[in-house]
């Protein structure tokens, strides 16, 4: 474990094997990670410590992230995936096609189910005479946004008239 004191928000950060005692392979699901971090959370608040488990999607933060691989490629320049995405959003910018991302509906889906709960909490606290709890809530709910796609904010980006970035070309010489 390691704890993050240098934010403004402190955390920490907590390493698992995924072995058992034999050396086998564990099989660690989401809701089992969820889990952990709810009862951790739990544990501190018993021993005094403010704490929580808020899943980030509660919290707002809906995004789609994409491997450390690509990632540290696009970040050098080198990201064959990242060309083929601007090629693709060049297109569709282009031609107007609409693209649908897999995954995409279950991320809305939860949007709107995390949009739903807070709308659910702002009524909770103005029925028992928190109006002003209620209003900064409400603030909060009305801050969640769906979250656009890497190729739905390229399209976006293109059509703004942003300057086209081409795809990096290599050219091999002897």
């Amino acid at each position: 474990m390691v704890l993050h004191i240098d934010q403004a928000h402190p955390h920490v950060h907590l390493v698992v094997s995924a072995h058992d005692m034999e050396g086998g392979r564990l099989n660690i699901q989401k809701a089992d990670l969820r889990r952990w971090r709810e009862q951790f959370a739990r544990h501190l608040r018993n021993h005094g410590l403010q704490a929580n488990a808020t899943s980030a999607q509660i919290r707002g933060r809906l995004s789609d992230h994409q491997k450390d691989g690509i990632y540290r490629a696009a970040q050098r320049g080198e990201s064959r995936v990242e060309w083929e995405r601007e090629g693709r959003a060049l297109k569709a910018a282009k031609t107007g096609e609409t693209h649908q991302v897999p995954g995409l509906g279950r991320i809305v889906e939860t949007a709107e189910a995390v949009q739903h709960d807070w709308l659910m909490t702002r009524a909770e606290l103005e029925s028992q005479g928190l109006s002003r709890l209620a209003a900064d809530v409400e603030r909060f709910r009305e801050s969640l946004r769906i979250p656009l796609t890497r190729h739905e904010r390229a399209v976006t980006a293109i059509n703004r008239g942003r300057e086209e970035r081409r795809p990096m070309q290599l050219e091999l010489t002897r």
